[in-house]
């Protein structure tokens, strides 16, 4: 019997047109056994079967059993597969999450990013591959937690701030207020393909000797290796790209699970919250080391703070979801609203700093499923936000980064300048 779970607080992400979350891992799967170990799996994480209904007042649903969820065996390669997905998206009114496996042997999980993250695929991946191995006879349902209602939060977010800005916006907003369907949605999302610029991307791999040397530098100056990537990023971006004085600083995902007693009930989910990192400005001219510490230091501050964390969408939540809604559309061109603005530039998809850094260490315990794959992968959208993006995943002790950029934004010589600026300087400070 199908059921319906309100979306909450990632309902303000239903819009986002670059919306789909992808995984990849290479395994040679035996069908039938896949097959089997799907359809446990989606016993196990209800949350697969669902699509999502947009009512007419703006509210929006999760409906369970609604899909048949099946693996996709295609002829694609999985670099072709997440192109795909990064092009088009994910229609949410069909389907939120895809399972595929390419024609180069690599199982391919996409899913929209208002029911999930990068960490909710790998788990899934990793469930996956545990009931491929050792199918299991007595499975329990997890629950499904979109955090609807007020009660559904973290205490520590709750804050008269919060309360009367939401106030203020949705006043605002009743000026010019409209509601969006799908039809309005389509029209904007293809508006806006239309004039997207196109994306490129940087690599660069880390040894696990070269880790182990960067584990080393951090543990003696009391860092962590998340920061001394992060840094050597952001201080070459600060050198190199001269934005809106609002664009000073670096989103930094953090993970919202974390501040949720029992956490592994949202295991599967979109749990992930932005908060923002620099260094202080009385270290501009400082050395690098003294850089990296504040750095660090404003990091550690902001992902373990609830109310940062949560600060975003707990605002969004707030408010009329037509008005979330009509960031996009007015980010699109196809609607004009100074509330829209405004919530556009300040709180939503035009909120600009100098890039979007997402990162997940594979290495660690939860992760054991994973070891079936030869290869892992895991992708967060390039948001309509971002000029650069980055990322650094460390997965089997070496660490792969990668950084991608809008060429609209940031044109290739700079791009380049950039992302040898920054490998540079990490190797040179640990002397790899």
């Amino acid at each position: 019997m199908s059921e319906r779970y309100k979306l909450g607080l990632t309902r303000n992400r239903l819009f986002e047109f670059d919306n789909a979350v992808v995984f990849n891992g290479r395994f040679d799967f035996r069908k039938i056994t896949l097959d089997k170990a799907l359809k446990l799996l989606c016993i196990k994480e209800p949350i697969l079967s669902a699509r999502i209904e947009l009512e007419n007042d703006g509210s929006a649903y999760a409906v369970t059993e609604s899909v048949e969820q099946r693996v996709n065996w295609v002829q694609e390669t999985k670099d072709e597969l997440i192109a795909q997905y990064e092009k088009n998206g994910m229609n949410f009114s069909l389907r939120a999450f895809e399972f595929s496996v390419s024609g180069d042997g690599f199982l391919v999980i996409a899913a929209h990013t208002a029911l999930a993250d990068a960490k909710a695929l790998l788990r899934l991946a990793g469930d996956l591959m545990l009931f491929y191995n050792e199918p299991l006879s007595n499975i329990e349902p997890s629950k499904i937690n979109l955090i609807s209602q007020k009660t559904d939060l973290p205490l520590e977010v709750a804050s008269p701030i919060i309360d009367r800005l939401s106030a203020e916006l949705d006043m605002k907003w009743q000026k010019d207020a409209k509601a969006f369907g799908l039809s309005d949605y389509t029209e904007a999302k293809k508006t806006y393909d239309m004039n997207r610029a196109p994306s490129r991307e940087m690599k660069h791999d880390f040894s696990a000797d070269d880790m182990i040397k960067m584990c080393e530098y951090c543990k003696k100056e009391m860092i962590d290796v998340v920061s001394l990537i992060g840094c050597a990023f952001y201080d070459s971006l600060v050198n190199n790209i001269h934005g809106k004085k609002k664009s000073n600083k670096m989103n930094v995902y953090a993970d919202e699970r974390l501040f949720f007693i029992n956490h592994k009930d949202y295991g599967v989910g979109a749990y992930n919250g932005v908060v923002s990192a620099s260094y202080k400005k009385k270290f501009k001219d400082a050395d690098f080391n003294e850089k990296v510490k504040s750095f660090h230091l404003d990091c550690y501050k902001s992902t373990t703070s609830t109310f940062k964390v949560f600060y975003d969408d707990v605002l969004l939540m707030r408010v009329e979801p037509s008005l979330c809604d009509s960031a996009y559309m007015y980010k699109s061109g196809i609607f004009k609203s100074k509330a829209s603005k405004r919530l556009a530039e300040n709180y939503s998809c035009d909120c600009r700093k100098l890039c979007d850094y997402f990162y997940c260490n594979l290495d660690q315990s939860f992760w054991e499923n994973l070891k079936a794959f030869s290869d892992v992968g895991v992708k967060e959208p390039f948001k309509m936000r971002s000029a650069t993006t980055l990322s650094f995943v460390i997965h089997n002790g070496s660490g792969g980064v990668s950084f991608r950029y809008r060429t609209d934004k940031c044109d290739d010589a700079v791009a380049k300048k950039i992302f040898d600026e920054s490998i540079l300087t990490v190797k040179e400070t640990v002397k790899i």
